[in-house]
């Protein structure tokens, strides 16, 4: 009696007592189709929607906080310009309002620093 050969490779295929038939090969796509079948879709169906719904509140919530950090940023360059502006603008302040940088201002319209105290006119009330 002649042994049955596998048509692909030429060897032989055991039928020896105690050993059963050799399975025959599958794919990969034959073992998808079998775990994943129509079944067990509509089975984990709202399990599935319920995660695709948290993943968008997920990367919703996300590109939110992100947004958040953006103009958080935004803000803090904005309030340190400000800030740097207030410095400037009180210095300038406070030097135009040095006694010298004003006499020195006045002296140009003609205007002097007294050099002596001013005096107090006194009246007497009847």
């Amino acid at each position: 009696m002649k042994e049955a050969e596998d048509s692909k490779t030429g060897t032989p295929l055991s039928t020896g007592e105690g050993q059963g038939v050799r399975r025959k090969k599958t794919s990969f796509a034959d073992d998808v189709n079998e775990w994943i079948s129509l079944d067990k879709v509509l089975e984990y169906l709202p399990f599935i929607l319920f995660l695709a719904v948290l993943g968008m509140f997920y990367t919703g919530s996300r590109l939110h906080a992100e947004k958040q950090i953006r103009n958080a940023s935004a803000i803090e360059k904005e309030l340190k310009k400000k800030q740097w502006e207030y410095n400037s603008t009180k210095s300038e302040l406070m030097y135009s309002s040095m006694q010298s940088v004003v006499a020195s201002k006045l002296e140009i319209n003609g205007l002097k620093e007294l050099v002596r105290p001013p005096k107090k006119i006194v009246t007497e009330e009847k």
